[in-house]
């Protein structure tokens, strides 16, 4: 990658910015300024700061767009830290429950228009990402004022120690905030008239801001994915409530203009979320559903890069837990990989086998030290199948590499073992309503699909040349298959289930086998004493497994 110099005003391009924003230099950068502060007095970062804030909040009262730019060139990169030393400390933290703050950043990250741009791309360079993590961090004070000092009295003690910033807090409990307002106020069914106070600052300032993230929306999700930004719904709580007063006085035209923008931000914030704002985002998006339709409508794909971004956050997101502070649950997964999917376009199609790769991973790590899966896990993996098979759906029939490169990740991760392990998982023993085994029989439905159009859509000579390689693998999972069927004895639910468990894997052997011996061989008939008490049948490759007792058990390589 090329290196992007500097900027004379506003400093480092996105690429080489990120390093110094994530929630491990947030801390870094606390402790630094802890020692700091025992070794001088605290008067000159705060005079500096205040100095700061009284600027940039100057800018925020004026409406001339020239009288802006002018005022915007004593605005500098330091002048942005200045009021960011004040976020350290819980008593100079406030200062920035400033309304004019927030003002004076929007106008500031509108000035950031780089060269070959029309309109402001304040993402592009740390400057106007400063400004934009004042602007949250400042929404946020503004939204939980009255609640903060009971906070910072709870949690005085990490506060002194530096196990914990006073911002941290501050997004802990604007999250808990919005979360409760949402839900006991859903769109819907709210019928109150919305105050425009609400929204701390005036209406034309927060759509400025909006129109600002969503014309920018694929340097928005580049940004918030390598980058900690504390309290990020509180800022999308205020977007809310500017749709709501939209909705007010025009319901659809504001559903159009404003709702859709809201739907696909929270969306693609939905993709970098921390754990302490994930419940607040959770209602956040439930709410704003309904817009489903008339999102898709109007939708726009920026490009393919964009098409990538999102593939590459989706995998960031179930591979790296401990960026976000937290594992996604299976449940959680659905709705982030079908938003994912709904933007994968041919040109995209190269990335296409790391999303399967990750997410057949996921789901590995899901089944382990499992006896049984419980239905509304099993719902969330029936609902992410379907995800890949839009997916696979998407993939142009011409793009024999990028297939090539599928069906390896497809035995490198051992899809076929996956399956075996959900449907041993599932067995008829969880079959203790209607309810549960519909959802087996989704699940095993929408298998069987996978592997249908998977043999349909993939040349033949792609898919045998690699899963025909491991016959001892087959015969462990019909052998396994048979075990179920024995074990778990002859009630109708069992003969039921171990049926529909066999289709699947006829169909599997269907799809993989080259000539027609896999599926000699599966339908044979199997005794059981092939499966002897303690034996251990080991698949090859990075998810080498173990069935024993009927479990799957991890075994060392």
């Amino acid at each position: 990658m090329t290196m992007v110099e500097s900027h004379p005003t506003w400093g480092r391009h996105m690429d080489q910015y990120y390093g110094s924003f994530t929630f491990q230099a947030l801390m870094q950068e606390l402790h630094s300024n802890m020692l700091s502060a025992a070794q001088r007095a605290n008067i000159m970062p705060m005079n500096k700061g205040m100095s700061a804030i009284r600027a940039i909040s100057n800018i925020g009262q004026e409406n001339d767009s020239n009288k802006i730019k002018s005022m915007a060139s004593d605005i500098t990169l330091q002048t942005l830290r200045d009021v960011l030393d004040m976020s350290w400390y819980k008593m100079t933290l406030a200062f920035l429950t400033e309304p004019g703050l927030i003002r004076g950043c929007i106008k500031l990250m509108s000035t950031v228009i780089p060269d070959g741009h029309t309109t402001a791309s304040p993402f592009s360079y740390e400057y106007g990402y400063l400004c934009f993590r004042i602007a949250t961090i400042s929404f946020d004070l503004c939204l939980t004022e009255p609640m903060l000092d009971s906070a910072f009295k709870v949690a005085a003690q990490d506060l002194r120690s530096g196990r914990i910033h006073p911002v941290v807090i501050v997004a802990g409990i604007v999250a808990d905030s919005a979360k409760r307002i949402v839900q006991l106020s859903p769109t819907l069914k709210n019928t109150k008239p919305v105050n425009e106070a609400v929204l701390i600052v005036p209406t034309r300032d927060v759509s400025h801001l909006l129109e600002m993230l969503w014309t920018n929306r694929n340097l928005f999700l580049r940004t918030i994915l390598h980058t900690y930004t504390p309290g990020m719904t509180g800022l999308m709580y205020i977007f809310w409530q500017l749709w709501r007063i939209g909705r007010q006085r025009a319901s659809n035209e504001s559903d159009i203009r404003i709702g859709t923008s809201l739907y696909e931000l929270l969306r693609r914030y939905n993709l970098a979320c921390t754990q302490d704002q994930d419940a607040a985002l959770s209602v956040l998006l439930f709410d704003t559903q309904f817009l489903e339709d008339s999102w898709l409508e109007r939708r726009k794909l920026i490009d393919a890069k964009d098409s990538k971004a999102l593939i590459h956050g989706y995998i960031y997101r179930i591979t790296t837990p401990s960026t976000w502070h937290y594992r996604p649950h299976v449940r959680s997964v659905p709705p982030v990989l079908e938003f994912v999917v709904r933007f994968a376009q041919p040109g995209a199609e190269n990335v296409f086998s790391a999303l399967f790769a990750d997410t057949i991973g996921f789901l590995w790590n899901e089944t382990e030290g499992k006896q049984q899966m419980s239905g509304d896990d099993l719902a969330g993996i029936t609902s992410i199948f379907h995800s890949l098979l839009k997916l696979l759906d998407i993939m142009p029939d011409a793009a024999h590499q990028a297939m090539q490169t599928l069906v390896q990740e497809l035995v490198n991760t051992d899809l076929t073992g996956l399956i075996a392990r959900l449907i041993v998982l599932r067995r008829s023993t969880m079959e203790k309503s209607d309810d549960e085994r519909v959802k087996n029989h989704q699940f095993l439905t929408k298998v069987r699909t996978f592997f249908e159009r998977l043999g349909s859509k993939i040349p033949p000579h792609l898919l045998h040349a690699s899963f025909a390689k491991n016959p001892d693998d087959w015969a462990r999972y019909r052998d396994y298959l048979s075990w179920c069927s024995e074990m778990l004895g002859s009630s109708e639910h069992n003969r039921r289930y171990c049926d529909a468990g066999w289709e699947v894997w006829r169909e599997v052997s269907k799809t993989f086998s080259q000539d027609g011996k896999m599926t000699a061989m599966t339908d044979s008939t199997i005794k059981l004493s092939i499966v002897v008490s303690g034996a251990r049948l080991c698949s090859k490759g990075p998810h080498t497994r173990a069935w024993k007792s009927g479990t799957l058990e991890a075994v060392p390589i």
